[in-house]
Order: C-alpha cells, then structure tokens, then sequence
C-alpha cells in the first residue's frame, strides 16, 4: 500500500506523542535511531475511516510491530487493555463508516496539512517542557 504525505505526518505524530518509544516493550530510540520504531495500526490502514484515528495507531518498533501483526488477537487483548474495550469498539464501529472513508480518501492533502500542524504543536509543546504523552487531536 503506497504511503502519502498524510500517512507521513499522522505516523510522525503517533511516534512523538510516545517519546520516541515502542509502547509494548518501552525500549526509547534516540534521534538517529527512530527509522527503527513503526506507526501500527490496530485495524489495518486499508480502514480509510480511522486510518488516521489516533486511538487506532500505536508506537511499535519492529519486532513488536511484527509480533503483533502475526498475533492480532494478542495485539486487540493489548489495545483494549491499553484503551478499554469501549475505545476498541467505537473503532470497529467507526471502521465501518464508507462515508467518511471516501470523505477522508477524498482528502488526504487536508489530513496531510492537519497532522503536520498537530505535528508543529507537539514539536512546540516539547520545546516548552513538556515531558509526557501529548494528546493528538483527530483529523475526522
């Protein structure tokens, strides 16, 4: 699946909004090192309707991006411990929303110029000290 400028931005902001660490095993990667950590998505990317929902995305490195994709139901136990299972079932709700998928696929310039905006504040919020997980605000 090709990745745009708006899967660019949105995994640059799932990645900062983790401090650079893999949520699962929690090992940090310094600059230099940070090609190394995945944006991973619970619900495949091909669900356009939360493929840019934060709650949807995660901060995995490769080995746990990889572990979790070759175990899926371990990687929803994970989520829904890591969001609550309401959290979890909005997204299997919202994944099923083909009018927001096409409004979004319909879009991806928009999603792109929001999570770059989203991406500047966080970078901001980090200059000022901010030190833990930044809420992302969703594009839909």
């Amino acid at each position: 699946m090709k990745l745009s400028q708006a899967d660019m931005w949105f995994s640059k902001c799932i990645r900062e909004r983790a401090r650079w660490k893999c949520e699962r095993c929690e090992k940090y990667y310094p600059e230099g090192y940070r090609q190394a950590l995945d944006c991973s998505h619970l619900f495949t990317r091909a669900n356009y309707s939360i493929r840019f929902d934060p709650d949807n995305a995660f901060c995995h490195c490769r080995g746990c991006h990889g572990f979790f994709s070759r175990n899926p139901v371990l990687f929803t136990d994970w989520a829904v411990a890591r969001l609550g299972e309401g959290v979890v079932q909005s997204l299997r709700e919202k994944r099923l929303d083909t009018n927001l998928a096409k409004r979004i696929k319909k879009d991806l310039k928009g999603v792109a110029a929001h999570y770059r905006k989203e991406h500047g504040r966080m970078i901001e919020l980090r200059a000022q000290g901010r030190t833990g997980i930044i809420a992302l605000r969703d594009y839909s």
